[in-house]
């Protein structure tokens, strides 16, 4: 399962809309969408902040989805 699938499975468990955390983490046009079918990556502070409001208390299983494709991407955007 990939990060954006799990997003959603996460998200939509709890009853959130896509919308609510757009606002909250100030994207609009699809932008959580977009991410939930692989369509656009996802930095890791990203997605503390969308763990953050969905109240995932074990952050741990939360990253451990596509972990390895996670952190090979964040590293290629500091170099």
């Amino acid at each position: 399962m990939s990060i954006g699938a799990r997003i959603r499975e996460i998200r939509e468990s709890k009853g959130i809309m896509q919308k609510f955390i757009e606002e909250r983490m100030g994207h609009y046009g699809g932008w959580l969408s977009r991410i939930e079918s692989g369509k656009q990556e996802v930095l890791a502070k990203e997605l503390v902040a969308i763990a953050e409001i969905l109240s995932v208390d074990d952050l741990n299983s939360f990253f451990l989805i596509d972990n390895v494709a996670i952190c090979e991407r964040n590293k290629s955007h500091t170099a």
